[in-house]
């Protein structure tokens, strides 16, 4: 385009040379606006002006809001974020480009229509586990609304009453009713009851927990995969993210992190002594794969973060500056919205962007996770009986409704079909909740 343009200014002198009535001829230089993403509140357009190495004035006239019109000046292609902008609504925008000396005046109209909002109206149910010493549940999974599983280490009464010495790791919802299990795994020939760190699931039949080691629930049982043999006695995971049907991913403490494809086993090596938090996993249309980000970090140490994009042979550290504090939990929808959440919480609309912007609000307490069904479509939740919700447009707490005591300490959520699936616990018992989209 810059090789033509010289070209093209060339044989203008050359004929203003012969014939100085002839007048100097201009274009658009490629004038054009699209259309790049929609939120319910927000929006953002690509201006294309091509590569003319001057600033050129553009003009936005906003068709359904007569009196709002923006101004900007810009040399290169550009995206403009439109923010509070009303859910479900039409929007015509006039994209006028400013007459130039070599460059004639130009205008482009778009029209979008924003998305519609999420209802915040939740009904809550919660239960506690736990009769003495000190219970936890540190992850949850929802197969469907009669399959969820929860694990963690829930300290009973057997049926005589007396303190039960041998803990109970996993939970189960049948739709009607949680039980507890003592979830054994065979270990060298032995049966041994193990700490459930983690659990995900992609369907009923692909349900992996994170104890260390990977475990893979199986039809006869729970069976385990001692990853030491292929990685050294140091590989630990507390945490798994299930990506798809052959696509897995461990975390743990001490720069641990391993993917499964199919049968085979892979150590990653991102090349950091950070403990891995979460894991998050959506479907890239651009490039027509799933896109995977993990966070690390050293809380209650330092505020030293990383975040890493994972596939199934490699880790590649991404950018993370903007912030500078403690981080617990990741979500997004890809080259849509990107969450990360801790102690506060940090937004991108596409991972190009140089910086991560921490949010005013929604709340003052720490969160540990973060899960959406979309972008308009949000949950995270945190210390002190902290869950919060976005709809699309506005974040609405929970903490002080009534419908469950505020002392939980939350660290793990689940969403699936409008149900969200909330673990934690206070001091001394473990909690469970559930909101049903109403």
């Amino acid at each position: 385009m810059k090789h033509r343009y010289y070209i093209f200014l060339l044989l203008g002198f050359i004929v203003s040379c012969d014939n100085s009535t002839t007048p100097k001829l201009r274009t658009d230089s490629g004038f054009d606006v699209f259309v790049e993403d929609v939120h319910a509140s927000e929006a953002w357009l690509e201006i294309k002006v091509g590569t003319t190495n001057i600033s050129r004035d553009i003009t936005l006239n906003f068709d359904s809001l007569p009196d709002s019109v923006m101004s900007l000046s810009i040399k290169n292609d550009t995206i403009i974020h439109l923010e509070e902008l009303n859910p479900l609504l039409t929007y015509s925008i006039s994209c006028n480009l400013a007459e130039t000396t070599d460059f004639q005046a130009s205008q482009k109209e778009v029209n979008f229509t924003t998305m519609d909002t999420t209802s915040h109206e939740f009904e809550w149910s919660y239960w506690e586990f736990g009769d003495y010493a000190s219970s936890y549940l540190s992850d949850i999974t929802i197969i469907d609304e009669n399959n969820i599983w929860a694990v963690g280490n829930v300290h009973l009464f057997d049926s005589t009453g007396a303190q039960d010495p041998k803990r109970y790791n996993l939970l189960h919802w049948d739709g009607n009713e949680w039980t507890t299990h003592k979830q054994t795994v065979k270990f060298r020939g032995n049966d041994i009851l193990t700490p459930f760190y983690g659990i995900s699931s992609f369907d009923a039949e692909k349900v992996w927990v994170a104890s260390g080691l990977p475990i893979e629930k199986k039809s006869y049982g729970w069976s385990l995969h001692d990853i030491r043999d292929y990685f050294g006695p140091d590989v630990y995971c507390n945490i798994v993210h299930t990506v798809s049907s052959e696509q897995l991913y461990f975390g743990g403490k001490n720069g641990n992190l391993v993917s499964l494809t199919g049968v085979y086993w892979k150590q990653l090596n991102p090349g950091t002594d950070l403990h891995f938090y979460d894991i998050w996993g959506d479907y890239n249309d651009e490039f027509d794969e799933y896109e995977v980000l993990t966070i690390s970090g050293n809380y209650l140490k330092t505020n030293e973060v990383k975040i890493y994009s994972v596939t199934s042979t490699d880790a590649n550290e991404i950018a993370s500056q903007g912030i500078e504090e403690s981080i617990g939990g990741i979500w997004f929808s890809s080259n849509s919205k990107y969450y990360v959440v801790g102690s506060g919480i940090h937004t991108k609309h596409t991972l190009d962007e140089k910086l991560w912007k921490k949010m005013n609000g929604p709340t003052i307490y720490r969160l540990y996770d973060i899960q959406g069904e979309n972008v308009n479509n949000i949950f995270t939740c945190g210390a002190f009986g902290e869950i919060v919700h976005f709809n699309g447009k506005s974040w609405k707490s929970y903490r002080e409704s009534g419908v469950y005591p505020n002392q939980y300490k939350f660290k793990k959520i689940d969403y699936k079909d409008d149900l969200v699936a909330i673990v934690g616990s206070d001091s001394f018992n473990s909690v469970i909740i559930l909101g049903r989209k109403m």
